[in-house]
């Protein structure tokens, strides 16, 4: 990923917007993060609200508001310290300069993660909870 990463950076760096470069890596790296975790927080939070807050569902909402505005802003500032105060987004940059990547792969890689990852994420909670995908009902692995 952070050959990915670098290759993206150095993309938006040669980019007439170079000096907003920083800040749309920064971006992206955090919804990737952010995608991971919601598809791991999703099969959780879907198990807590159906075993453990059957009598109360209004606290599931605020549950996961709360979790969600949290982990929103502490995985921004985790990827913002990592790899733009360390500068490490620099370094990864300069390792791989040599190496060449498709423009158009870069870009459609970019585009189809993080549908990837939502789609992955969704589908994986209702194997595991149980549900329905496209109208054909699985009955779930924790039931």
């Amino acid at each position: 990923m952070n050959f990915f990463f670098a290759k993206l950076f150095q993309e938006y760096k040669s980019d007439r917007l170079n000096d907003i470069a920083e800040d749309k890596i920064t971006a992206y790296i955090s919804l990737l993060c952010f995608m991971v975790f919601f598809g791991i927080y999703l099969v959780g939070s879907v198990f807590i609200e159906n075993k453990l807050l059957l009598k109360r569902p209004e606290y599931g909402i605020i549950y996961t508001l709360v979790i969600f505005l949290l982990s929103i802003v502490s995985i921004y500032k985790f990827v913002r310290h990592k790899y733009i105060t360390k500068q490490y987004i620099y370094i990864l940059t300069a390792k791989y300069k040599k190496r060449k990547f498709n423009t158009f792969l870069l870009y459609f890689i970019a585009g189809f993660l993080p549908v990837f990852i939502i789609l992955l994420g969704t589908t994986l909670t209702v194997l595991i909870n149980g549900g329905e995908i496209l109208n054909y009902p699985i009955q779930g692995l924790i039931k």
